[in-house]
């Protein structure tokens, strides 16, 4: 990660050194992705999506029985959360998610909950942004 002038030189001192001693290096430019913190809070955003579903009367059909199935953060992670994910920034991934399309694929999805469903989930503004 090259974040300053100071970590930019220490980066191509390290290449002129690989280049003088004969290495052979690739080197591939990355873009950052989630942080370990933004994963977890992801999660912990899912399952509480999941709790407010749950409480406020919603929940799932079995395909193939057609009995109620409880959210559930894999649930809400899966079926509500990656097909914005998707339609926003064509990734299957959430581990290919840069910081901010995390962020903004989450807003999508409360203010969808809030709009369709009337569950608004309280105190997750901006909780992604400041996991990271």
């Amino acid at each position: 990660v090259v974040k300053n002038k100071f970590q930019r030189d220490h980066f191509v001192n390290r290449v002129d050194s690989e280049l003088e001693a004969g290495r052979e290096i690739t080197y591939a430019l990355k873009k950052e992705t989630r942080t370990n913190a933004q994963n977890r809070a992801l999660h912990a955003v899912c399952m509480r999506i999941a709790d407010a579903l749950n409480d406020s009367g919603h929940e799932l059909k079995h395909p193939f029985a057609g009995f109620d199935i409880p959210y559930s953060k894999e649930s809400v992670k899966e079926l509500l959360f990656k097909p914005i994910m998707r339609e926003v920034t064509g990734k299957k991934s959430t581990r290919k998610l840069e910081r901010k399309e995390l962020s903004l694929c989450m807003d999508a999805l409360l203010r969808g909950l809030d709009q369709q469903l009337g569950v608004y989930v309280a105190g997750l503004e901006g909780e992604l942004d400041n996991a990271g």
